[in-house]
């Protein structure tokens, strides 16, 4: 890709490895050796190794403080609306919760019923 753009959420938490996968999305000629990076940075224990790791990838990063995050937005609201499925989409459900595969399969081609 010439241009990479990755969103997700908070690396860091998950592993490190998962962590590599994403740095080796967004550019893999510097984090081209995952043993390499786990070597460097998979059993982080010191401070200084956090901060040299959190040095490599803040390039990479764009990262949102809470205290930045807008508050005059109002809360989320939902609104749910039942509606009633149709026959048909009544026969499937009962055919897909009962696993009834000749009612699913008898409309295709090579099927249960041919």
């Amino acid at each position: 890709f010439k241009r990479s753009l990755l969103l997700t959420g908070t690396p860091l938490q998950n592993n490190m490895e998962e962590l590599w996968t994403l740095l080796n999305f967004i550019d893999d000629e510097s984090f081209d050796d995952v043993d390499e990076f786990m070597d460097k940075y998979g059993d982080l224990k010191s401070k200084e190794g956090i901060d040299e790791l959190h040095e490599s990838i803040r390039p990479y990063i764009l990262r949102r403080l809470k205290e930045d995050v807008e508050k005059s937005v109002p809360p989320k609201e939902e609104t749910l609306i039942e509606v009633e499925l149709t026959v048909v989409q009544k026969q499937y459900y009962r055919a897909l919760y009962e696993k009834n595969l000749k009612f699913l399969h008898k409309n295709k081609k090579g099927g249960v019923d041919g």
